[in-house]
């Protein structure tokens, strides 16, 4: 039995985490109240609970020492980055002793000739696109929760982000990973070689693996060549039938690095909280954010031409180019900014979904239609990724409105809304994870043989079942 997993009273809990301090000090070992109160939640605000204790190891080897142990014990482990997830991964709800990787943030080294850096899992996304950044290279994968998203996290569930349509996922940048197994064993792939056929890919195995078959504490990861000079566009458009064209207009002559959407709702969102000006004289019920490579010259030459033909043809109804370093800054925050003020200003039920990207514009106004008819009262704000099919869906708690109460009637609109992912196809998670928000709809997206052998890993790689249990899907 895993002790934090069905603990018999308070002080089996305590006896953990007493343990655990007398194994590796109170400097690692965290247990006071005030400090666990750090880590009760990660960015949803759905799931909470309090960890038995806190560990935050210094080495790898302190690191595998402390599986050994807790595998030893049957003490049940939640592997934490930045805290930065929604789905509610990074959560110890049943008083697990949680894993923190934030000593773990060393760059050990980047390599410019080999276009890649090695990194510790506690790293910040932004430490390591800075340093990229500084060596002529570009990191690519990006989010706006970079400044405190860890390295280890954005692997551990596959990050997207806003430039997936340029440059794929984390998934394709992961060269090597180091991690530590829930026994204590160390599992390297260093990930220097170009090719390498010599049976299964075991590596891959731990990217978007949510931290339930091993700990990833270093990374090797590609990096691009830094991109050319670009340019920026918002433009208005009226209906989500138009998308289709105007991005094969843009495809056929520009390499497009950022294709965003978002509605009416979240702009004014955005305006509302943070002051963002509306940059067109008339409202829009939707907007498209738009990034394409684009050398000196080509502006006036191709850029423009084509924005004024789409306008023309009625494709769009307006665009806008940004014309300096500040413009752009806000054009880029009408879009960024509308997660971060949902969960700051609101209470939010997020989901993250996608549908092919051919489909995208019929799934929106499905889901608007669907809103409307069965969800009347509330409050919705959709945005996302038009480039990849991947859709943001954020359900508001009305003011008056108790979070148990809204949280019960989310799973009502979950149904509804993972249904109409199902009739197109899609994924009930495209980058957040599953995590505990959506295990219970794992087999929308996968099939029942898919699962068990899902299952059957997760028994090979962690007999005791102590990483991150309950997360993704239930073993039994």
């Amino acid at each position: 039995m895993l002790l934090s997993m069905s603990p018999s009273s308070a002080a089996s809990l305590n006896a953990a985490s007493r343990l655990l301090i007398e194994k590796f000090g109170s400097k690692t070992v965290l247990n006071v109240p005030t400090d666990l109160a750090r880590y009760e939640r990660d960015s949803s605000k759905q799931f909470s609970g309090t960890p038995s204790c806190v560990v935050c190891p210094s080495t790898i080897s302190e690191l595998s020492e402390l599986l050994a142990v807790c595998s030893a014990h049957r003490l049940a482990v939640v592997p934490s980055g930045g805290r930065t997830g929604y789905s509610g991964g990074a959560t110890a709800t049943q008083g697990e002793v949680l894993l923190s990787l934030e000593r773990l943030n060393k760059i050990i080294s980047l390599s410019v000739s080999e276009a890649s850096a090695h990194v510790q899992a506690g790293v910040t996304l932004e430490k390591l696109q800075d340093a990229a950044n500084a060596q002529g290279l570009l990191y690519p994968v990006d989010f706006t929760s970079r400044g405190s998203a860890h390295i280890g996290g954005t692997i551990a569930t596959n990050a997207g982000g806003m430039r997936v349509i340029r440059y794929g996922s984390t998934r394709e940048w992961v060269r090597g990973l180091t991690v530590v197994l829930a026994s204590g064993k160390i599992l390297t792939f260093p990930g220097r070689l170009v090719k390498d056929n010599t049976g299964y890919d075991l590596c891959g195995l731990f990217v978007g693996s949510e931290g339930t078959l091993g700990v990833i504490v270093e990374a090797v990861l590609g990096l691009a060549p830094a991109p050319g000079p670009s340019e920026l566009f918002i433009a208005g458009v009226r209906s989500f039938q138009q998308i289709p064209a105007i991005l094969k207009s843009i495809t056929d002559l520009f390499t497009v690095s950022l294709v965003e959407y978002f509605e009416r709702p979240g702009l004014e969102l955005v305006q509302k909280h943070r002051g963002l000006r509306d940059p067109f004289g008339e409202p829009f019920p939707l907007y498209l954010l738009v990034e394409v490579e684009c050398p000196s010259g080509i502006r006036e030459e191709s850029l423009e031409p084509l924005l004024e033909r789409l306008i023309g043809e009625g494709a769009i109804a307006e665009a806008v180019i940004a014309e300096s370093s500040e413009q752009r800054k806000s054009f880029m925050g009408l879009r960024e900014l509308i997660g971060d003020v949902a969960n700051s200003f609101y209470t939010p039920h997020k989901n993250d979904i996608s549908v092919p990207v051919a489909d995208l514009g019929a799934f929106i106004e499905r889901l608007n239609q669907m809103v409307a008819q069965e969800f009347p009262t509330d409050r919705i704000i959709t945005f996302g990724h038009v480039g990849d099919g991947n859709v943001h869906v954020n359900l508001l708690k009305p003011d008056q409105e108790e979070s148990k109460e809204f949280f019960g009637r989310c799973v009502v609109f979950d149904e509804r809304l993972f249904a109409l992912v199902q009739s197109f196809s899609g994924s009930i998670s495209a980058e957040h994870g599953v995590g505990l928000l959506k295990k219970a709809y794992l087999g929308v997206s996968r099939s029942r043989t898919e699962i068990e052998l899902m299952r059957g890993l997760k028994k090979t790689f962690d007999p005791n079942g102590i990483l991150n249990p309950g997360k993704i899907f239930d073993l039994i």
